[in-house]
């Protein structure tokens, strides 16, 4: 590697042991300085001649920024290679100072000291090396030392700082241009005319000399090409130096030209705005900006600021802001560059598009190339993209016209922009709805109030200040602590501090010193931030606790039934896994605990089934009451029960109470019956059986017509019976088994009228029915209809009619006749109306079969038209 003289550099590192040290000794001398912390150290060293410092960042122990620090304040002029991430060190170096990343070899870091060894930098003497290497200050290269020359009275002329002959430009790392009076290009360096091409909009294979700075073809920028020509003609028309600064994404640099009027045309002089420089720059922006928007209050005033500051103060010419409404990123502000109107640019959704996108990740989304991308903004000039959340609030959308042009340091500027927008956001946010809140307040008659950060009245309603026995004005600005007692406010903050949301809380009187029991709703007006301020409403609960006080004393005397009850009774709680006893009166602990204390144990330790026990368990969280039969083992041995089970609730608690109904006598009666019911229907059929083959044979063998009449009767009257026996074990199947068979209500119609019709086949009986209708308990139904059809044909008179309707839950099926009608007092009997006896009662059990099924499915029987009609009315659909 040729180098332009023997390099003396002095490394900062911990050890001159450390690799880099190893490495370098066969490059370049150097020598060492132990400890970055010692200033006096570095300053010692550079009292002899030294061309560059090395900064080993990582083997000194120091971070980027304590190492910049230390050395700018020991050597701001030296020339410094910082060996550390490239990243830290961005926005940390000056123009003397260059950074290499740790895992560079030795070549590139040499490569580095040299050529920033022999960049020329605006402000500083050029170095230059004698044969021995030492360095010497030119005095021709003191010329390009930047200053601003103000013009003499009645002069125009200003002397560049560069020569801008053919032989010097080629020497100068920074952009130079020369223009002549006219405006056209006469020279350019290499780098000065990648700057014309950028700023003049000039193709790679259009000539840079001869063109005009005033009259640019191209559209690369139209800020930039009308800011070159205007600067170059008000340096002209002054002559004094005109400032600007632009975006060079060809060079990676952030350029400040100068333009120098002078006899014979104008010198441009381009030089690096360093990153460090840029921030502060900037920051400074930010900060008037910060105070603008701390003084605006309405969100699209907001919005204009931002986008002012990015284009005035952050260089970005293409700038939108859109805020959340309607559901909605709606555009409110826009650069000229971007638009004419903000309705011009598109609305999006909440997550749709880079604005969507930045809204729901809540952090920047960066488009380096739009045209890589394949995203279409709408701007065809626009290369690049930023888009950056206003928090939940909306989004700030930053265009440029190059690719690549958001780094490092434009970036933290606009991420930095955004959080003072947010800021201003939110606390107009907070101020809008303070003022909704002041607004609500004077038009209510409720108590409420707001109070800041520190506790002071900031609104208050005259109900509320009244209660207190002032004027409002004489309460607003007053501490909350003036009124109420510091362990209850203390005791809400504590609440809001570890509750989303709303607190409520009930206070008495003495706490608020109010006069009345009231209800407090509090609540932050910033959401999970109530250190910024609360509002509340204050209810006068005074009837509630009346009503509570009401409620107490119901439940003693609910205390003193449920005490008195004859039958056992338990209230029970939920327990970890199962139901646990809460309190139990006289009856219960006399039957099944023998007068023991069981609070607190388990339910199905105490109530035990002697069969299995596992059956017992009661599980909390029942909607309604429910019954079940059990077998328990009791102090007087094994007892049947009808066990009721109430649920109800305590606050937010579920409880039960159980209610034990000794059952044993009823069960052992019904069981008794059931054994002489079913031996006597046995019996009885089999006798009617024999009775009735046996007049059938006496009839057929009968000689004369009177046997035949007789033995005929008896034949007669046995098959009535047995029907009568079926007929009343059909009705007690209904009484006790649900039939849950489901069918077309049509079909079930169709099978009783054609089994009927199978046995009077002379008898007109029509049909009027919805074909679409189900119902359930299509087998009971069928018998009831049935049943109906053939009490119409043998006791009323043809015609007959079934008719159905519905309604949007229940059918409804009526068989009507011509005949007398069922007699009033026979209709009395079925539906209850009268008492059953020797001389009330139905002819047949056709009619209660009806009755029967009809309560079975959750129906009634009725009558109409004087008996002639009977309907099944209520019936359920499938």
């Amino acid at each position: 590697m040729a180098r332009s003289g023997n390099r003396r550099i002095i490394l900062v590192a911990s050890k001159a042991t450390s690799p880099l040290a190893e490495t370098l000794q066969s490059v370049v001398p150097f020598s060492v300085v132990a400890e970055l912390s010692a200033p006096e150290q570095l300053t010692a060293a550079l009292a002899a001649t030294c061309d560059c410092v090395v900064v080993d960042c990582a083997s000194a122990a120091a971070t980027p920024a304590d190492a910049a620090a230390t050395v700018s304040s020991v050597a701001p002029n030296q020339p410094v290679v910082y060996i550390a991430p490239v990243a830290a060190m961005a926005t940390l170096l000056g123009p003397q100072a260059d950074v290499v990343s740790p895992t560079a070899d030795c070549e590139e870091l040499a490569a580095r000291i040299d050529a920033l060894i022999d960049r020329p930098v605006a402000g500083y003497p050029q170095r230059q090396h004698d044969a021995a290497g030492h360095e010497s200050a030119d005095t021709e290269a003191d010329a390009t030392t930047e200053t601003e020359i103000e013009p003499d009275a009645g002069s125009h002329q200003v002397t560049a700082p560069v020569d801008t002959s053919t032989a010097t430009l080629a020497n100068i790392t920074d952009p130079v241009v020369a223009v002549d009076a006219d405006g056209t290009v006469t020279d350019a360096n290499g780098p000065g005319k990648t700057f014309l091409r950028h700023v003049l909009g000039l193709a790679s294979t259009e000539p840079v000399l001869g063109t005009r700075v005033d009259a640019a073809d191209g559209p690369a920028d139209a800020a930039t090409e009308s800011a070159l020509g205007s600067h170059w003609q008000e340096a002209v028309r002054t002559g004094t130096v005109v400032t600007f600064k632009t975006d060079v994404p060809p060079l990676g640099t952030r350029m400040t030209a100068r333009i120098y009027p002078g006899p014979d045309g104008c010198t441009i002089v381009c030089t690096p705005v360093a990153a460090a420089t840029q921030l502060q720059a900037g920051y400074r922006a930010l900060l008037e900006t910060a105070e603008t928007l701390f003084t605006t209050t309405e969100p699209t005033d907001i919005a204009s600021v931002v986008v002012t500051t990015v284009v005035e103060a952050l260089g970005y010419q293409h700038c939108c802001v859109r805020l959340v409404a309607d559901d909605a990123l709606q555009p409110v502000a826009a650069s000229d560059a971007t638009a004419t109107t903000p309705a011009e640019r598109p609305i999006y959704d909440l997550d749709e598009g880079l604005p969507g996108e930045a809204l729901q990740r809540g952090e920047p989304v960066e488009v380096p190339d739009v045209a890589a991308h394949d995203v279409d903004i709408g701007l065809p000039e626009v290369q690049s993209t930023l888009t950056l959340p206003l928090g939940e609030l909306g989004t700030i959308s930053v265009g440029a016209t190059t690719s690549g042009s958001f780094d490092d340091v434009s970036t933290q500027l606009l991420e930095l922009l955004a959080v003072i927008g947010t800021a201003a956001l939110e606390r107009a946010d907070r101020e809008t709805l303070l003022q909704r809140y002041q607004t609500a307040l004077e038009r209510t008659d409720e108590m409420a109030f707001a109070l800041d950060g520190d506790g002071y009245l900031t609104l208050a309603t005259e109900a509320l200040a009244t209660r207190w026995g002032h004027d409002r004005d004489e309460i607003i600005g007053r501490h909350v602590l003036d009124f109420a007692s510091r362990g209850f406010v203390e005791s809400i903050v504590d609440r809001l501090q570890t509750t989303d949301g709303t607190v409520t809380v009930e206070a008495t009187p003495n706490v608020t010193n109010l006069g009345v029991p009231v209800e407090i709703l509090v609540s932050p007006i910033t959401p999970d931030a109530p250190e910024e301020g609360v509002v509340g409403i204050v209810r006068d609960i005074s009837a509630l606790a009346e009503m509570r006080t009401d409620l107490e004393r119901q439940r003693n005397r609910f205390q003193y039934l449920f005490d008195d009850l004859p039958s056992p009774a338990v209230e029970i709680v939920d327990g970890d896994d199962t139901a646990v006893i809460a309190r139990t009166n006289a009856r219960f602990a006399e039957l099944f605990v023998d007068d023991e204390d069981v609070t607190g144990e388990p339910l199905t330790d105490v109530v035990q089934s002697p069969t299995e026990a596992a059956d017992d368990a009661v599980a909390l969280g029942g909607t309604g009451p429910s019954e079940r039969r059990m077998e328990l083992q009791t102090t007087a041995g094994r007892r049947m029960f009808s066990v009721r089970t109430v649920p109800f609730r305590v606050g937010t608690e579920i409880r039960q109470f159980q209610l034990y109904v000794d059952i044993t006598d009823e069960t052992e009666q019904r069981r008794r019956l059931e054994m002489l019911h079913r031996v006597l229907r046995h019996n009885l059929r089999n006798e009617l059986t024999v009775i009735g083959g046996n007049a059938r044979q006496l009839a057929a063998t009968a000689t004369d017509e009177t046997t035949y009449q007789l033995a005929a009767s008896i034949c007669a009257a046995a098959t009535a019976l047995e029907t009568l026996s079926d007929t009343s074990s059909f009705i007690r199947t209904v009484s006790t088994t649900p039939d849950r068979t489901t069918g077309p209500l049509q079909a079930v119609i169709d099978d009783a009228v054609a089994t009927v019709r199978a046995d009077h086949p002379d008898v007109s009986i029509t049909t009027d029915l919805p074909s679409d209708l189900r119902v359930v308990g299509r087998t009971y139904l069928t018998r009831a209809v049935r049943e109906l059809v053939e009490n119409a044909v043998v006791h009323g008179a043809a015609p007959v009619t079934v008719q159905a309707g519905h309604d949007d839950t229940t059918v409804t099926v009526r068989v009507t006749d011509t005949g007398p009608g069922v007699p009033t007092r026979e209709q009395n009997v079925v539906t209850g109306s009268l008492d059953i006896s020797q001389v009330d009662h139905s002819s047949g059990l056709g009619l209660w079969v009806a009755h029967y099924v009809a309560e079975a499915l959750g129906g009634r029987l009725r009558f109409e038209n004087d008996g002639r009609t009977v309907v099944l009315a209520e019936l359920t659909q499938a």
